[in-house]
């Protein structure tokens, strides 16, 4: 599995032990993640798909502090982990 189907994974984990405004929100950077498997990169530009994950990231971790199951946390920690890991591997779009 790449890192994005990884995260993908981790997030429906931690959506599905979330309630309330954060299951809501988990599921929204689900799709967003979702959907840069059926961007055309090539009128897009692949920097784009870079910057999107970088922006689901960055929510990811901003919920932190709202989260208070610790398992849904360890997911949503996974997940972040998997992005970076991503953006590691295709640095502007690479």
């Amino acid at each position: 599995m790449d890192h994005l189907e990884l995260a993908r994974t981790n997030l429906r984990r931690a959506s599905e032990r979330a309630s309330g405004p954060v299951h809501t929100q988990l599921d929204s950077l689900l799709s967003g993640i979702g959907s840069e498997d059926e961007r055309d990169t090539t009128r897009d530009g692949s920097d784009s798909t870079v910057d999107r994950i970088a922006e689901v990231r960055d929510k990811l971790e901003s919920l932190e502090g709202e989260i208070e199951d610790p398992e849904t946390q360890s997911s949503v920690d996974d997940a972040s982990e998997h992005l970076r890991e991503y953006m590691e591997e295709h640095p502007h779009g690479e």
